[in-house]
């Protein structure tokens, strides 16, 4: 299932907000994609000026977007763009429909269908790429993921020569996706302003998320398990990420028979998924007197700041002698 993009609470409140926008403007809606005149194509033109006006570069080339309640001017303003489209299509773009392109609205792509489309224009790969940024749990990057879809937006309106007065001329409003661009972007402003996106510190962008591996190895307790051999681990998932560590040595009083060694190490940025698809290797290099080595187990763990501690153990097969790489089972 795709993440949702806008949500039916935002429907009725939008609606309303649509009718003030229309009767300030002194008009009656029209149906469809028609121009509702002078006075609509005025008003569409202050909705791509007060769009672009909320979209800027931040320092270091980061994308910042005001959220709904520090731009309610410019909501109401851009509002008037309704009239280019008619209250139908609004309800399509508010309410749960998956009104343009395979990716763009909350139910795309439609149940029953290919699940994973081709995008039919740009415009719509912005859109597929927004699904797939909100796959994440964490909220700063989620309203990370609104403010780079208006950014992209207003690339694709860039692309065509589409911004500012420009979008209401003839040319710009033949083009389909340039004619969409609008109140797409006006309801991910509205789903920004539902989210708080204010609270958060996404216009700096979100900080980087960082995880702490552990590493238990338990050695057998039967006679002569012990070994002065180096050992190395790597754990990779299903997913093709990957946590390795260097040859793992406490001064020689590691792999001891009936005893477990931890080993702790510096976070990173990589996040590998603790379950029993992973595939779990471990190196063995005989060394000194005690060449040998039963090992009972290896168990990984990874923690993160927000999250619990997950873990998932492997069991060995016996004795290790030669030197190379073995792979262990999981007996989580």
């Amino acid at each position: 299932m795709q993440p949702r993009r806008f949500c039916k609470p935002a429907a009725a409140l939008l609606a309303a907000l649509a009718c003030a926008a229309l009767v300030a403007a002194g008009a009656a809606p029209t149906r469809g994609h028609e121009s509702g005149g002078a006075a609509s194509r005025a008003l569409a033109r202050r909705t791509l000026r007060g769009m672009e006006s909320s979209i800027a570069p931040a320092a270091g080339g980061n994308v910042t977007t005001k959220g709904l309640a520090e731009d309610i001017d410019t909501f109401f303003t851009g509002l008037g763009n309704l009239l280019s489209y008619g209250l139908s299509n609004v309800k399509e773009h508010w309410a749960g429909e998956c009104n343009y392109g395979k990716w763009c609205g909350e139910k795309c792509p439609p149940e029953g269908s290919d699940p994973n489309p081709t995008p039919i224009n740009a415009l719509d790969e912005r859109c597929k790429e927004h699904d797939s940024c909100l796959s994440t749990s964490d909220r700063c990057q989620q309203c990370v993921c609104h403010a780079d879809l208006l950014a992209g937006i207003q690339e694709v309106l860039s692309d065509e020569d589409c911004l500012g007065d420009n979008w209401a001329g003839d040319r710009c409003q033949a083009i389909e996706a340039v004619k969409e661009a609008p109140s797409i972007a006006l309801g991910i402003k509205a789903k920004m302003g539902m989210d708080n996106c204010q609270d958060y510190a996404w216009r700096e962008r979100c900080p980087s998320k960082s995880y702490t591996y552990t590493v238990d190895i338990k050695t057998s307790c039967n006679a002569g398990a012990g070994t002065d051999g180096a050992v190395r681990v790597s754990l990779t998932d299903n997913e093709g990420n990957v946590f390795s560590s260097n040859e793992l040595d406490a001064l020689g009083n590691d792999r001891v028979m009936c005893m477990t060694d931890t080993y702790e190490f510096e976070p990173t940025g990589t996040k590998v998924l603790m379950n029993c698809d992973a595939t779990c290797q471990v190196y063995f290099r005989p060394v000194g007197l005690f060449a040998g080595w039963e090992p009972e187990y290896v168990r990984f763990s990874r923690a993160s700041d927000g999250e619990e501690t997950y873990s998932v153990k492997f069991c060995a097969r016996g004795k290790l002698s030669d030197e190379g790489w073995y792979t262990f089972s999981c007996c989580s």
